[in-house]
């Protein structure tokens, strides 16, 4: 019987979903990439994909990450055009010697996979941005901590999914949109293996969601996989 673990509750209806279409044949790292695609595919979800927030200039850019092994891993960052940056980090991992690529070229590496390019931000995320530009002064810093509450900054979701199948082998994935409102340019913890994801499948594995800054900072699901 395949088990999988995942971040938040807008979670729950993926894994049953997934659970029940793909069944226990199905490997690790197709049930972890599912999860991941659709959560990326949900406009609902404010944080992950297609319904994600963008940055504070209005642009939704995407981050994701898989794992099998430390030496099986693909990630990317700052993805503008396709929807599904974990399908890309999967390539990144097997069809390449890298772990990571970032950006247009990022982008680019997806074209030539054959992968369709598509806006990223849905209405009620560009609804959104608006609403907050409007209450926001344009050379506005944008802080990890709101000083006048003392909360975290913004909105900083994450799925991250751990599954192990019939098999034993053990796969993860997690895929973001960011911080919202975030300074443009900004990655977080997410696509960044070790931070926002480890796996050893001798030891175990780790997913982080949160902060993405204060997350990098200690390297929190290798340390955690460590420990």
């Amino acid at each position: 019987m395949n088990m999988m673990l995942s971040t938040w509750s807008f979670s729950e209806p993926i894994l049953n979903a997934v659970a029940t279409n793909l069944g226990d044949s199905a490997s690790a790292l197709d049930l972890v990439e599912t999860c991941a695609r659709m959560a990326e595919a949900d406009e609902s979800i404010d944080s992950v994909g297609y319904g994600g927030y963008p940055d504070a200039e209005g642009r939704c850019t995407l981050d994701a990450a898989v794992m099998l092994s430390p030496n099986q891993s693909g990630a990317v960052c700052a993805i503008e055009r396709h929807k599904h940056p974990v399908s890309i980090a999967r390539l990144v991992m097997e069809q390449t010697s890298h772990t990571l690529l970032a950006g247009p070229l990022a982008d680019a590496f997806a074209d030539a996979h054959g992968l369709e390019s598509s806006d990223l931000l849905a209405r009620p995320s560009k609804e959104k941005w608006l609403k907050w530009k409007e209450e926001h002064q344009p050379t506005e810093t944008l802080a990890p901590y709101d000083t006048g509450t003392g909360k975290l900054f913004g909105n900083h979701d994450t799925i991250g999914t751990l599954a192990i199948d019939t098999h034993g082998t053990m796969a993860g994935a997690c895929s973001t949109s960011g911080m919202a409102w975030k300074v443009p340019g900004r990655v977080g913890d997410s696509p960044i293996i070790g931070h926002g994801l480890y796996v050893d499948p001798k030891r175990g594995a780790a997913t982080a969601t949160g902060h993405g800054e204060l997350i990098s900072g200690i390297c929190s699901s290798f340390l955690v996989v460590e420990l």
